[in-house]
C-alpha cells in the first residue's frame, strides 16, 4: 500500500469536520466543466455550510470559477487574482531546494532527478527548486541526469536503474 498524502489530507478533513457535527460530501467532476457547473448549481440550491476545492494534482483554480458566497478553502489548488481563496498546497519548490541543498552540503557534485510528467505544475516547481539549489553553488542540472518517472513506481524504478547505470561516478 503506497502512502498517498492527498488522500490522507482528505481523510483528515473528513474526520475533523465530522467531529464538529458536519456531514462531508465528496463530489468528483473529473475536471469536466459541465460537471462542475452542475455541481455548483447543486451547492447553491441545497444550503451547504462551506466548500473545499480539492485536486489530486496541483493546479490553478480556473479564472471563471464563480464566487459561491460560502466559506471556501482549496487543497492542492492555487488561487488567482480574480478569486483569492485561502489554499493549502505542497511546498514543491522549496522542498526540492532543501533536498538538493542537503546533497550538495554533503559533497554531492553531480545530481540526477526523476521527475513526473513535464506538463504538471508540481513537476515544474520541483525542477525549479532543484535548478535553484544547483545554481546557488554554480552547478547546473545536466540533461542526461534527468529522467521522467511519470509518478509511477515501475517507471521511476526503471529510471533509477538507468540513472545509476549511466552515471556510476
Amino acid at each position: 500500500n503506497v502512502y498517498d498524502p492527498f488522500m490522507n489530507a482528505v481523510k483528515s478533513l473528513r474526520v475533523h469536520l465530522t467531529a464538529h457535527g458536519y456531514i462531508v460530501y465528496y463530489f468528483e467532476t473529473l475536471n469536466s466543466r459541465d460537471q462542475e457547473a452542475l455541481l455548483l448549481k447543486e451547492i447553491r440550491s441545497h444550503g451547504y455550510a462551506g466548500l473545499i476545492y480539492c485536486s489530486s494534482m496541483l493546479r490553478e483554480l480556473p479564472a471563471d470559477t464563480p464566487e459561491m458566497g460560502l466559506p471556501t478553502v482549496m487543497l492542492n489548488y492555487f488561487g488567482n487574482d480574480y478569486l483569492p481563496i485561502p489554499s493549502i498546497i505542497p511546498a514543491e519548490e522549496s522542498a526540492a531546494f532543501k533536498v538538493i541543498s542537503h546533497l550538495i552540503e554533503n559533497g554531492c557534485k553531480k545530481i540526477g532527478i526523476i521527475t513526473g510528467e513535464s506538463w504538471m505544475e508540481a513537476n515544474r516547481r520541483r525542477v525549479a527548486g532543484v535548478q535553484r539549489a544547483l545554481a546557488r553553488v554554480g552547478l547546473s542540472l545536466e540533461a542526461d541526469c534527468v529522467y521522467e518517472g511519470a509518478w509511477r513506481i515501475d517507471r521511476s524504478y526503471q529510471a533509477t536503474m538507468q540513472l545509476l547505470d549511466q552515471h556510476k561516478d
